[in-house]
């Protein structure tokens, strides 16, 4: 059985195929175990598309709530972090051995981690195909 993460939120916007819902975060974040993963708790809102068929349902200014399966909040991390912090510490790791100085390791692998993230926006829309959010009115 799969836990799925969720929040309330207001519908700002519908278009063919996509809700737009800007997530409200509130207290409950702070008792929510994988606060420190989603980074709601950060925010007072952020905007959330949530594609389905059902857009006709929902209009701006309805209440939903909005959710993910937790499996898919924990690959989100793993690419946006835990990527990056292998390629930084693999491109340090590799210059200190073949002797770069201090000063220039740490600008490569700085410059190995932007790289990272230019390929991960490069493939945004493939990625985007593997998150998906579910709604529900309230």
């Amino acid at each position: 059985m799969s836990r799925e993460i969720t929040h309330p939120g207001v519908v700002r916007s519908v278009e063919p195929g996509i809700v737009r819902v800007a997530i409200v975060a509130n207290s409950a974040c702070h008792s929510c175990r994988a606060r420190q993963a989603c980074g709601m708790s950060e925010s007072a809102e952020k905007m959330v598309d949530v594609e389905t068929s059902d857009y006709a349902r929902y209009a701006a200014g309805d209440a939903v709530t909005v959710g993910a399966e937790q499996r898919m909040g924990a690959r989100a991390v793993l690419l946006a972090y835990g990527g990056a912090f292998v390629v930084l510490m693999g491109v340090l790791i590799a210059t200190q051995s073949l002797g770069v100085n201090d000063g220039a390791s740490a600008l490569l692998s700085v410059a190995g981690v932007a790289l990272y993230y230019f390929v991960v926006y490069l493939f945004r829309d493939r990625i985007k195909n593997t998150i998906h959010f579910t709604i529900t009115k309230i």
